[in-house]
């Protein structure tokens, strides 16, 4: 299955948001957290962020 990765973080006082699609189910969430300093996190099953996106944070 694909899951559909959003990402959003702060970047000088304004958001960016940072799309991955994922069809491993070995993807290093973490590492992603940590390296972009996300601050909000979404995961859809489509590649729109939908009301059935699970947020994380």
């Amino acid at each position: 299955m694909k899951w559909t990765i959003i990402m959003l973080r702060r970047d000088n006082y304004r958001k960016r948001q940072i799309t991955k699609q994922v069809e491993n189910q070995n993807f290093n969430l973490t590492f992603f957290i940590q390296k972009f300093e996300i601050k909000q996190i979404a995961i859809s099953k489509s590649t729109q962020l939908t009301r059935n996106a699970y947020y994380l944070f």
